[in-house]
């Protein structure tokens, strides 16, 4: 975990806390095992994007997904695909 070493280390070590932070007993750490794991990105397209105009930034966005056939992933693969692009382009943050 190179993003954040130190917490890495404290659950780590003391994983009875992550289960006491989240209100839960330490009956369940025994069935669980803690690790960090390496996502790699998938490449994703949009079908279509509505953006606003220079000066028109106040406007919502609009993403466009066209699907001809049932998928039963589709929400799951459209709100990532959302997420994403406000994450890359800088739409999103945490506060």
């Amino acid at each position: 975990m190179t993003a954040d070493p130190l917490f890495y280390k404290i659950f780590q070590n003391l994983p009875e806390l992550f289960f006491e932070l989240i209100g839960e007993g330490q009956d369940n750490k025994t069935g669980y095992e803690f690790s960090a794991e390496e996502l790699k990105q998938q490449s994703y397209r949009l079908d279509g994007l509505y953006k606003t105009s220079s000066g028109y930034s106040f406007m919502p966005l609009y993403f466009v997904e066209a699907q001809g056939y049932k998928d039963g992933d589709f929400y799951n693969s459209f709100f990532g695909k959302i997420m994403m692009y406000l994450t890359q382009k800088n739409h999103l943050t945490c506060v």
